[in-house]
C-alpha cells in the first residue's frame, strides 16, 4: 500500500479560507533512489480508472463553521483532463491529455505529476483521520521506486494549463509523504498510496 497522506490533507483543509468543496491539488516527484517508474492510468485514457482520493475524517468533531451537511467518508476523482498534468523538470514543459501519469520518469526524462481533486466536501479544521489516492496500473512496471506525494498550499486549487513551469511554480504544502518500496505493478491493478491525512 501507499504512504499515509493524512498529514497533507489535514495541512490543506485547515488553512485560513479552507470550504467543504474546495479543490486539492496533489504532487508526486520522483526521490534518488529511482531506477523505475509507474505508469498509472490518466482521466484521457481512462475516466474509470483515473486516480481517485479516499479522506476520512472525525464525524465527532466537525467544527461549528460547518454548516451544512456532509459525510465523513467523501471520495473524489480525477474528472477532466486539466485535472492531471506532467512536467518535464529539465525545461518546464506541462503536458496535459496523455494517455498515462508517468510516476515519474518518462524515458530518461524526470517529471511532476499533478492531480487535482474537486469538490471536496470537508469541513474546515475537521480532524483528518485517513486519506489516500488510488492509482490504476497502465502497464506492468518493476524497478526501485520511491514517490514524494505533496499537495498544494492553497484553499481552493486551480486546474493545470500547459504553460511552462505550472506545476513546480505551485507553493507546496510542509507536510510530505514519502511512498517508498513501492510494489512492482501489474497492468489494470489497483495500488494505494500510503495515508497522506
Amino acid at each position: 500500500s501507499s504512504a499515509d497522506l493524512t498529514s497533507i490533507v489535514q495541512e490543506i483543509t485547515s488553512r485560513d479560507n479552507w470550504c467543504g468543496g474546495n479543490a486539492m491539488n496533489i504532487f508526486i516527484t520522483g526521490n534518488s533512489i529511482n531506477a523505475g517508474s509507474r505508469l498509472a492510468r490518466s482521466f484521457d485514457d481512462s475516466a474509470s480508472g483515473a486516480p481517485t482520493i479516499h479522506v476520512t475524517y472525525d464525524p465527532v468533531n466537525i467544527p461549528a463553521t460547518a454548516n451544512y451537511c456532509v459525510t465523513n467518508n467523501h471520495s473524489s476523482q480525477v474528472a477532466q483532463g486539466s485535472d492531471d498534468a506532467e512536467e518535464r523538470i529539465s525545461n518546464g514543459s506541462v503536458s496535459r491529455g496523455g494517455n498515462s501519469l508517468d510516476m515519474v520518469r518518462d524515458g530518461s526524462n524526470d517529471q511532476i505529476v499533478g492531480l487535482r481533486f474537486k469538490d471536496l466536501n470537508i469541513p474546515k479544521n475537521a480532524t483528518i483521520s485517513s486519506a489516500f489516492i488510488e492509482f490504476t496500473a497502465r502497464s506492468s512496471d518493476s524497478g526501485a521506486t520511491s514517490l514524494t506525494i505533496q499537495g498544494e498550499a492553497t484553499d481552493s486549487a486551480s486546474k493545470f494549463s500547459s504553460s511552462d513551469d505550472d506545476i513546480s511554480d505551485r507553493t507546496r504544502t510542509s507536510e510530505a509523504v514519502v511512498w517508498s518500496s513501492m510494489p512492482n505493478w501489474s497492468s489494470d491493478s489497483v495500488y494505494t498510496s500510503p495515508d497522506i491525512s
